[in-house]
């Protein structure tokens, strides 16, 4: 019989919660990075594939203040794009193109 092998994101089966996973890596780089509160609500939602629109209307806001959220996120996280964020969150280090 399989047990949790201790790690984030496991169940007692073995099987893995991609969305456990996630979230831990999302509070790693909250804490590291001192993420704002809304700022980790907007990161977990872009990383579930949310688009901008729709975190704006669940959270009540206009579209262009998840825009503002995101562009901080993005600086504090050192990124350039959200696919930058993505693999920063994954724990892979991204070369820059230089242009």
């Amino acid at each position: 019989m399989a047990t949790n092998n201790g790690w984030p994101g496991t169940d007692n089966s073995g099987a893995i919660d991609s969305h456990a996973i996630l979230r831990v890596a999302i509070d790693r780089l909250a804490a590291e990075r001192e993420f704002s509160p809304r700022e980790l609500q907007v990161c977990s939602l872009v990383a579930t594939g949310t688009r901008s629109k729709e975190i704006a209307h669940s959270l009540g806001v206009s579209p262009s203040t998840i825009g503002v959220i995101r562009g901080r996120m993005l600086k504090k996280a050192g990124c350039e794009s959200t696919a930058e964020l993505f693999a920063v969150l994954a724990g892979v280090r991204l070369e820059r193109g230089g242009g």
